[in-house]
């Protein structure tokens, strides 16, 4: 009975453990927030990487189209400030990821690392990059 304990506990951390990857835009968003997609929001695409690390290590990208409540809650709950501070672009981004220069730049002041959300407040549209490593 021990040895089946043991096991057991060595599949478990193995199957745990196991890096994440998506490029389902609806999955991306659920991977990344934790809940299914809102029905004020569009999941337009997605590429969520998640490392096996115990931490929740992840690159994530966003496109999508959100209600006004909801960008508004995104902000406040993630205390964003407007920033003109140029984004500097990371590695591998996706060939869809391109916000415009008209977009409002929204970022976290705690945030060292470079996450960014753009935000065109007439169509409602945004893209959120997030990086936690």
């Amino acid at each position: 009975m021990k040895k089946a304990a043991i096991i057991l506990f060595i599949l478990t951390a193995f199957i745990s453990c196991s890096e994440k990857r998506s490029d389902v835009a609806s999955e991306c968003y659920k991977l990344w927030s934790g809940e299914s997609v809102p029905k004020d929001v569009k999941v337009i695409n997605g590429t969520y990487w998640e490392s096996a690390h115990w931490s929740k290590e992840y690159i994530m990208f966003l496109e999508m189209t959100a209600s006004k409540e909801w960008r508004t809650q995104f902000v406040q709950q993630n205390k964003m400030i407007l920033t003109d501070v140029e984004w500097i672009k990371p590695n591998g981004i996706p060939a869809w990821f391109k916000p415009s220069d008209s977009y409002s730049q929204w970022v976290s002041p705690n945030d060292k690392q470079g996450s960014r959300c753009f935000e065109d407040s007439a169509s409602g549209k945004i893209f959120i990059y997030q990086i936690q490593l």
